[in-house]
Formats: structure tokens, C-alpha cells, sequence
């Protein structure tokens, strides 16, 4: 399906489903990006992300501010249903995650290594994932809450589900011009409108899943640009990479939770905790806020002297 998203962007939506790298190459083959892709690694990396971030601009900051937490406004999406719509999330990926899934990918690609082949393997998955989606800025804006996954489907939970553990289900695939979505949604377990979508399970086949409060994500497209070549030597049981003579483009993949909310209620947290989970992020091009954009000079001031005035 084709369609334009709010912002005006061109999207091809494939509605629930994941849809792996290769699937893609023969659903979107007039994708220039897609159709050339290789993936970097012989098999997916496995990413353990404990913590997810919610990015907005400064008149964005406001609103959370003096509501006391996280609303949704209507963008017309018959999907989300009369009188709700969605909170959208991101991972969090930080450099332990990345070092983490480098080993959980060593010992899968390489089960019979030896600990002087571990030990002479040098680092190179922080070298390799440089796309959008590990990077601390943002294009939505200049202001972070990252949160615990743990704590955020905790309060959801309690605001939202009347304690009840809320239903997570396989919500789309999207592909940009060069970025590939797949997107979770969120809900109340007694919300009915997601019942055709497949429920979240962690397969070995899953591209996304929930281990406990760890998002799982199996990520084969990491890089934007692509400025190495990857060697995997089976010999010897190592990886090690080579750089490119130029830079390649390629598609990158993502993935964002998309939490189902009543429009005008607000997810609530406790001033004190907002402050605590905000940080300042440089604001990434293209830019896709509609608010004003800020200098992170002036963004991590005003950032302090919100801390400051608690």
C-alpha cells in the first residue's frame, strides 16, 4: 500500500507484518536503495535494548512540561481509532547495548571459537552501526526522555490497562526512500481494533519481540552511510573490516513502539522524573518537527536551568 504520512513524506506500508531485507528486494524492487542492499553481516544482529526515548521540539518540551507527561493530538489516523491515537517511542541503543550484541553475534556465527580467538577479536560493531537509529541526536527535535522500558510499560500499565500487562502486536513495516520501519503498537489488552494484527512473539524468526523488559530487535541493515567491507574468516573465527574505497548508500532500518492513548489524556510521571529523564540531543537533518530548531548549545542551557529551578 502507498500512502502519505502526515509530514508528507511518501511511505510503501506493509500492514501487519514484519518484513525482512530480502522480502523487500522482490516487494519493492523499484527501490534503488533496497534493491542494491547486501547486508553487512551474514546473519541479523541481535540487539537487548532495556531502555526506549520519546524525542520532541521545544514547543513540544512545553506541553510535557505543564501537563505533567506525554499526550497524544489527533493526526487523523483511522487506524488508531475514534478518539485515540498513538505515543510514538524509539530505542535507546547505547554502547554497551552495541558491544553486547557484537558478542551475542560472535558466538553465533562463530559456536566453536576458541577464548585466544575471543580474546583476539578486536571490537568493530560500534564502527558498523552509524545509521539514524545509534545516534544520540534526533530529527524530531531537540529534547530526549529516555526512559526504562521496564518503567514506562509499568505506568502504562497502570494508567492506561487497569493494571493489566498490555498487548504488544506486530503493527507495520514502512519503507522510505531509505529507511525501513517496523513498528509495534501498544494497547490495552480489552481494546479490540488491533485484533487482525499479529501478536508480538519471540521467534527465532522475529525481526522485533519482548524478552521480559528488554526489547529484542534482529537488525540487518545498520549502517548510513556503508564505509566498510566486512570479513568473516571461518578459519580463524574472527571478524575484521576494511574500509571502502567511497562511501555506499543503502537503506537503514528502525523500529519505534507505538503506545495507543486516548487523545487529551495524558501519560502522567511526576515532575521530579521528567526533569530526571530529559536531556538535550543535537537536532539530525533532515528535519521532521514542525517546532523551531535550536542550537544544542542553547538547548542543553535551557535543559539546566530546568534542572536547576526544580
Amino acid at each position: 500500500m502507498k500512502r502519505k504520512n502526515n509530514r508528507g513524506y511518501k511511505e510503501t506500508v506493509f500492514e501487519k507484518e514484519h518484513v525482512s531485507l530480502d522480502d523487500l528486494k522482490y516487494k519493492c524492487f523499484e527501490n534503488k536503495y533496497i534493491r542494491k542492499n547486501v547486508p553487512l553481516l551474514s546473519i541479523p544482529v541481535e540487539f537487548h535494548v532495556p531502555k526506549v526515548t520519546h524525542v520532541t521540539d521545544r514547543r513540544g518540551l512545553d506541553g510535557i512540561i505543564e501537563n505533567g507527561g506525554f499526550q497524544v493530538r489527533c493526526n487523523g489516523d483511522p487506524r488508531a481509532g475514534k478518539g485515540y491515537d498513538f505515543l510514538w517511542w524509539s530505542l535507546f541503543i547505547g554502547g554497551q547495548d552495541i558491544a553486547r550484541a557484537e558478542r551475542r553475534f560472535l558466538e553465533e556465527r562463530f559456536p566453536n571459537r576458541t577464548p585466544a580467538q575471543a580474546s583476539d577479536q578486536e571490537p568493530f560493531l560500534h564502527r558498523l552501526a552509524t545509521s539514524v537509529a545509534f545516534q544520540e541526536g534526533s530529527r524530531f527535535g531537540n529534547f530526549k526522555f529516555t526512559f526504562q522500558l521496564s518503567d514506562l510499560l509499568h505506568e502504562y500499565s497502570d494508567q492506561f490497562c487497569n493494571g493489566r500487562k498490555p498487548t504488544l502486536r506486530v503493527f507495520e513495516t514502512v519503507v522510505y526512500r531509505q529507511e525501513i520501519l517496523y513498528s509495534v503498537v501498544v494497547h490495552h489488552p480489552h481494546v479490540y481494533l488491533f485484533d487482525e494484527y499479529p501478536l508480538l512473539e519471540d521467534s527465532s524468526d522475529s525481526i522485533c519481540a519482548l524478552r521480559g523488559y528488554h526489547f529484542i530487535w534482529r537488525a540487518q541493515a545498520i549502517s548510513e552511510p556503508c564505509k566498510f567491507f566486512v570479513m568473516e574468516d571461518d578459519r580463524y573465527n574472527v571478524v575484521s573490516i576494511e574500509e571502502m574505497p567511497r562511501e555506499e548508500y543503502y537503506v537503514w532500518q528502525n523500529v519505534a513502539l507505538a503506545f495507543h492513548l486516548p487523545v487529551g489524556d495524558t501519560l502522567v510521571f511526576s515532575h521530579k522524573q521528567l526533569l530526571r529523564k530529559l536531556s538535550a540531543c543535537v537536532h539530525l537533518v533532515p528535519k521532521l518537527s514542525r517546532g523551531p530548531w535550536m542550537k544544542l548549545k542553547n538547548a542543553i542551557k535551557l535543559v539546566e536551568r530546568l534542572k536547576s529551578e526544580q
